[in-house]
């Protein structure tokens, strides 16, 4: 398949369309591990100013990626073995891919030789015409070709799953059976579990980059670069150019939504305080109900089969209390972040919770005030109230009617107030 065979490819070409408004609305969100924040956007382009990797932001990286890709073009001008290893070193340090990267570049000999080799293979315009034999595939070495070939995008695991992710929606917005095989990209596992890139659904199956490290992974490099620049040649475009767009998928790739998290978790969209609070006690009696089921299969009879995979309940059970940890974090900070007559929620809530205890406390003791003080011989001990029942049912009435007015009041917020 030529390069333009594949623009002109129906599903493709359609894809492109949908792709293009999507530019200027796609709201996407997720828990950032690392940083221990909330990232979210609500457009690509949104997504491309909330850039960030290493501290610094896509002006800042921008002008590092184009000062190693001068410095890159130019040793290899020069064929300077020793400047173009020490820069493609910098090129990897900075992706943070040196170490599973650095004797692949020390085993070439001449370095430049390789790169100048490589860049007729991968650059050429038909699928067909890839040879793998020799070339090096990688995240470290996309990176590397992307900065000595001019529109060649950096395609690695958080890249590829955007565009898997995008796929996936595309497909299911148009009711697409599976995955057109134009349209098959592949992604990439995030170094921690908690964060999910695998796009795969029951319909859309797409591959592991880690499993086609030869000719797949340059077609998926190959066929990304035209279809970003083509996605980017309309007049109301606002990006200036593809590594633009890269870094806006590789901000939105970070993490992605799982199948059942699309249908059923909510801590990946927008949502009132109330709701967040009701996914909440969800969330509490699945993983209960999780533990009972992990149970009843923890042992069994030998030779005989559990009723349920166990590793598969395991896996569950790790996804909800991960889910668990994202929400309550976002209801705490949430709590903190809104007030009301400069009182902030925290507040209102710690105030109703001591409420219920003071009534709870107050009833406990009228109603062993209220005990029968009566006796049925002079014998027995007699006894007196040290406490006025009447005065204490005051404060009680006093007290109970302050708990529903508070709880009135944070019931109104709760509904009132977006999660952050």
């Amino acid at each position: 398949m030529t390069k333009g065979q594949f623009l002109n490819d129906t599903h493709v070409s359609k894809f492109i369309c949908w792709f293009r408004n999507k530019l200027s609305d796609f709201t996407h969100s997720y828990y950032n591990q690392k940083e221990k924040e909330e990232w979210r956007c609500v457009s690509f382009y949104d997504a491309c100013d909330k850039y960030k990797w290493g501290g610094h932001n896509w002006e800042e990286t921008n002008n590092t990626l184009e000062d190693y890709s001068k410095r890159l073009k130019e040793s290899i001008r020069n064929r300077d073995n020793d400047a173009c290893r020490k820069v493609c070193h910098d090129i990897l340090q900075w992706g943070g891919v040196l170490q599973e990267n650095k004797e692949k570049i020390e085993g070439q000999t001449d370095l430049v030789d390789y790169l100048m080799r490589a860049k007729e293979v991968i650059t050429c315009d038909s699928l067909d015409d890839i040879i793998e034999e020799g070339i090096i595939m990688s995240s470290g070495f996309s990176k590397i070709y992307s900065l000595y070939i001019d529109d060649f995008v950096i395609y690695d695991s958080r890249v590829g799953a955007a565009l898997c992710y995008l796929v996936k929606l595309y497909c299911k917005g148009k009711k697409c059976e599976c995955v057109p095989p134009t349209l098959k990209f592949a992604y990439g596992a995030s170094r921690n579990p908690k964060v999910n890139r695998n796009p795969n659904s029951d319909n859309y199956k797409f591959s592991s980059l880690y499993q086609e490290q030869g000719k797949i992974y340059i077609e998926c490099n190959l066929k990304a670069n035209w279809l970003l620049k083509e996605v980017l040649n309309f007049s109301e475009c606002k990006f200036k150019d593809v590594r633009s767009l890269e870094a806006a998928l590789f901000m939105i790739g970070y993490a992605i939504p799982k199948e059942q998290e699309q249908q059923t978790l909510k801590t990946y969209r927008n949502m009132k305080l109330a709701e967040a609070l009701s996914l909440r006690a969800d969330l509490q009696k699945r993983i209960s109900q999780l533990e009972v089921r992990l149970k009843n299969n923890a042992r069994i009879q030998e030779g005989e089969e559990p009723a349920e995979n166990p590793l598969g309940l395991m896996e569950e059970l790790n996804n909800n209390l991960n889910d668990l940890e994202t929400l309550i974090f976002r209801i705490n900070r949430t709590n903190m972040a809104t007030s009301s007559d400069g009182i902030s929620l925290t507040e209102m809530i710690a105030k109703k919770d001591v409420l219920a205890l003071r009534i709870s406390v107050l009833r406990s003791v009228a109603q062993s005030a209220m005990g029968s003080l009566e006796r049925y011989s002079a014998n027995e001990i007699r006894y007196v109230r040290t406490l006025n029942v009447a005065d204490l049912q005051k404060q009680i009435d006093s007290y109970s009617k302050q708990l529903r007015e508070l709880d009135v009041k944070i019931q109104q917020l709760n509904w009132m107030t977006e999660l952050i």
